[in-house]
């Protein structure tokens, strides 16, 4: 009876441990497989149990802004990569135009950067920048809702080369408090309006030498904008236009301010003042009218905080010519894509996306500059943006002018530039300076 119960326990222990061994073997087998599983997975990248996540492809995106301005960039490329599932899109602020031109000749700049639309043609010449119309017609992109002006930049010999993503013009912006104390309550409608309101707020010390500039020449003569306003310009599309009669009206005009005050004493207070700064004339109450963009509110009310009355308006036209209300020179801050790049598809879908809606409204609040489209210019958004209600209508309005790129602009700008400076400053007559630009440009064009 022992023997039979010893004979029987042996049995089952004999049994539990068969058991047990089993199991043991067929864990270990499973570690075995899993293991394996893991080597083939870390070396294909792939799985047969489950479907693995494919890899994004990298889009390089390099811009020019820095500190805050460049926070905002970064913060619209981290909203597309949460969204797209195909690509990622690497930010770098390189403030510098030519380190990215260089690095895009040779090969090794990146897949998608922004630039200002005065460099189109010249970029686009050159075979530095990748025409978009493909791109454009393959997705179905609307390119109606861009402003005209604004789109307009972008181009250059019929092709499309990049895309508007704010907006920038010149505006003429005035103290209210100091027309105020010389007698006008409403802003200058005309040229002439202008002037006289200008020399009626000049404030000169004993010596001659200006306190308070009543004609905006500070920081800029704002030459350009003024031969706009007149009704001509630079160029007539990309031909030249130097011996418009508007031009010649325009630099007469200009030159009748420094006449009357002395070319030096206006020229000492143009290099004594600091632009954007703390010290700025204008926000000293020590300047009357400036000629100035949208950014310019935004520095007055959230960056230094001024405690001024200003307001805004038109740059005024010619008292004959009321058909020129509101002409101003349109220019863009664009994004492009490189000839080089090695992303192309990438640098699309993100190109389409910061411009779209969705990133043009983070982009431009939080930069402080107009939008391109023309569905946002009406958005609630825009009322907390300083000057948003003046700059967004005034940009898209009939008489807004496309300021156009041609490959020789910026040798046609030097010698432009040097020829106004000489009359400005006295040494050569208007006519003679327009004559002069004449025939150094002939073999420009």
């Amino acid at each position: 009876m022992k023997k039979t119960r010893i004979a029987r326990l042996l049995s089952i222990i004999l049994s539990v441990l068969l058991v047990v061994s089993f199991v043991g073997c067929n864990s270990k087998d499973a570690e075995s497989s899993k293991d394996a599983d893991k080597e083939t997975t870390a070396k294909t990248g792939s799985s047969d149990s489950s479907s693995s996540v494919k890899e994004k492809e990298k889009v390089v995106l390099w811009y020019l802004w820095t500190g805050a301005e460049g926070e905002v960039v970064d913060s619209i490329a981290a909203d597309f990569n949460a969204q797209s599932d195909k690509y990622v899109v690497e930010p770098l602020s390189v403030p510098d135009m030519q380190k990215v031109v260089v690095a895009i000749s040779s090969g090794e700049g990146p897949d998608i950067t922004d630039d200002f639309s005065s460099n189109v043609a010249p970029y686009a010449s050159k075979g530095i920048v990748e025409p978009l119309d493909d791109y454009i017609a393959k997705s179905s992109y609307d390119i109606s809702d861009f402003a005209e002006a604004s789109i307009e930049t972008c181009k250059w010999n019929g092709k499309i080369y990049a895309l508007p993503i704010a907006a920038n013009t010149d505006a003429l912006f005035y103290n209210k408090t100091l027309l105020a104390e010389a007698g006008y309550n409403e802003p200058p409608k005309t040229m002439e309006e202008l002037m006289e309101m200008a020399i009626a707020t000049t404030k000169t010390n004993a010596d001659g030498s200006i306190d308070v500039l009543g004609f905006p020449m500070f920081p800029a003569n704002s030459t350009d904008a003024f031969i706009i306003a007149w009704g001509g310009g630079w160029l007539k599309g990309t031909e030249m236009n130097a011996e418009d009669p508007a031009n010649l009206e325009a630099l007469k005009y200009i030159i009748q301010y420094r006449e009357k005050y002395g070319v030096d004493n206006v020229s000492a207070f143009q290099t004594a003042g600091k632009a954007h700064d703390p010290a700025d004339p204008f926000f000293k109450g020590k300047q009357v009218f400036r000629i100035s963009g949208s950014w310019l509110p935004t520095m007055i009310e959230k960056t230094f905080a001024v405690d001024i009355d200003y307001g805004i308006c038109e740059i005024p036209y010619p008292a004959a010519h009321p058909e020129l209300k509101g002409r101003t020179l349109i220019n863009s801050s664009t994004f492009y894509i490189p000839s080089t790049a090695k992303n192309k598809d990438g640098a699309w879908e993100f190109l389409a996306y910061i411009c779209s809606p969705e990133g043009q409204k983070k982009f431009s609040v939080g930069l402080g500059n107009i939008p391109t489209l023309k569905s946002l210019m009406n958005e609630d958004l825009y009322s907390k943006m300083p000057g948003s209600e003046f700059f967004g209508p005034y940009t898209i309005n009939k008489n807004a002018v496309p300021n156009m790129s041609i490959p020789q602009g910026s040798e046609y700008s030097t010698i432009i530039n040097e020829e106004v400076e000489l009359a400005l400053n006295l040494k050569k007559s208007p006519e003679d300076a327009i004559k002069s630009i004449v025939e150094r440009s002939k073999d420009l064009f």
